[in-house]
C-alpha cells in the first residue's frame, strides 16, 4: 500500500449551508474537520506507507471516521449502517419522491437515532 498525499477537499458552500442549517449549533463531525483538519494532514504520515502499491485510504480521515464512530458508540456494522442510511436518504430517492431504505447487511440493531 502506498501513500499519495492529498488536501481534504473544500466543501461545496451548498453543502456547508446546509449543513450549518441543520446543525445550528454545530456538530461533532464540523468541529473535528473544522479545527483537527489541517493538523492531521496526510502528508505527515506518508513515511509509514510504502512508494508502490495501491494507495490507502487518508489516515486523517480514518480518524475522523472513526473519533465519531467512538463518540457514538457504534460498531462496525453499526457505523456502516448509518453511513448507508445517511447516503441513501441524502441521494436516493423514487419518483413519488419517498426515500428508499437500503438493505441492511450487517444487522438490525442501529440506534433508532440513526436510522
Amino acid at each position: 500500500m502506498s501513500m499519495q498525499p492529498r488536501p481534504w477537499p473544500d466543501v461545496p458552500e451548498q453543502t456547508a449551508r446546509m449543513a450549518r442549517a441543520a446543525f445550528r449549533k454545530g456538530n461533532l463531525a464540523t468541529r473535528i474537520r473544522d479545527e483537527l483538519g489541517q493538523v492531521y494532514e496526510d502528508a505527515r504520515f506518508s513515511a509509514a506507507f510504502g512508494v508502490r502499491g495501491r494507495p490507502g485510504i487518508s489516515p486523517a480521515q480514518l480518524m475522523t471516521a472513526s473519533a465519531l464512530q467512538f463518540s457514538e458508540n457504534l460498531t462496525d456494522c453499526q457505523a456502516a449502517d448509518a453511513v448507508r442510511d445517511r447516503v441513501m436518504a441524502w441521494h436516493v430517492e423514487d419518483r413519488r419522491g419517498s426515500r428508499r431504505r437500503p438493505d441492511r447487511t450487517c444487522s438490525e440493531t442501529s440506534p433508532p437515532a440513526l436510522r
